[in-house]
């Protein structure tokens, strides 16, 4: 403080702070940060989606009738793993999964098979596995996954729709058990 009891320190750091903020904190950041983050994403989404006579909308609309009058009989016909549930298995070690879906006229390319890891309470992995083959009406679907860490795990396996407009609605979701 000076003869006048002022604290020049003190309001030099004020008046460096206020210059900081204000430049982070103001109209034309703002302006800026919501013109990048939603105006112009949404603007090209409706550019992109409006081409042809609006063929990506119904095109979906599409995906969602085929998935919405076959999911219900959408099912698991078999799963083979690689694993007696009698052993112990030790970090590092592979585990191979095959399945046969009936998917009930659902293209496969609309799907996505995968497996979901627990690795402990709070982390999981997702693992896609991947298209074979259809023969007889099945889908095959193959994948592996590595066990990591320690301590008891869990697995399964999840089916949903991979089409991002579709996979929003969580209707949409299967497991294995």
């Amino acid at each position: 403080r000076d003869s006048y009891s002022i604290p020049h320190g003190w309001i030099k750091m004020m008046k460096h702070s206020i210059k900081d903020v204000t430049m982070n904190f103001n109209m034309h950041r703002m302006l800026r940060q919501y013109n990048e983050k939603y105006y112009l994403p949404i603007y090209n989404y409706t550019k992109k989606i409006s081409q042809n006579n609006f063929d990506e909308i119904h095109t979906t609309q599409e995906k969602q009738d085929i998935i919405n009058s076959n999911w219900e009989n959408l099912k698991f016909v078999d799963v083979k793993i690689n694993l007696n549930e009698f052993i112990t298995i030790r970090s590092g070690e592979s585990i191979n999964i095959v399945v046969d879906l009936d998917t009930n006229n659902i293209p496969n390319d609309y799907l996505l098979v995968e497996i979901v890891h627990q690795i402990n309470k709070n982390t999981f992995r997702n693992y896609p596995l991947k298209f074979i083959k259809k023969e007889n009406g099945l889908s095959t679907y193959k994948g592996i996954f590595n066990i990591s860490g320690a301590g008891e795990q869990s697995y399964n396996i999840k089916i949903s729709v991979k089409d991002t407009v579709v996979e929003e609605n969580l209707f949409y979701v299967k497991w294995y058990y």
